[in-house]
């Protein structure tokens, strides 16, 4: 990366996401009638299912730490997730801890 987020969409982004064997993390992205709740495919692995789950913990935080290992500009990254992701989730990201070995 060159520091800045390339032109990309929020779901390009997260469909980026890989997992340590540097698989996808997200095999499809569905979005339900309304957009409120969307369903995701990921693959049949406990890697898989483990990353998820941290995820799900907090996705903005997490989305947070791990561009910013990746390489990617701070700024950047916070504009992103204040457009893509709950205001109050993203403002709470200052109380996370990142754990560098687990992600």
């Amino acid at each position: 990366p060159t520091g800045h987020l390339p032109q990309q969409s929020f779901r390009e982004i997260v469909y980026s996401l890989r997992l340590q064997d540097n698989s996808p993390l997200f095999l499809s992205i569905l979005p339900r009638p309304g957009g409120a709740i969307i369903d995701c495919i990921i693959p049949n692995t406990a890697a898989a299912e483990t990353r998820l789950v941290q995820i799900n913990q907090h996705l903005p935080g997490y989305l947070k730490f791990y561009l910013k290992e990746l390489g990617y500009n701070h700024d950047g990254v916070v504009d992103l997730l204040n457009r893509a992701c709950d205001l109050d989730l993203t403002a709470s990201i200052a109380q996370l801890k990142w754990d560098t070995k687990h992600k």
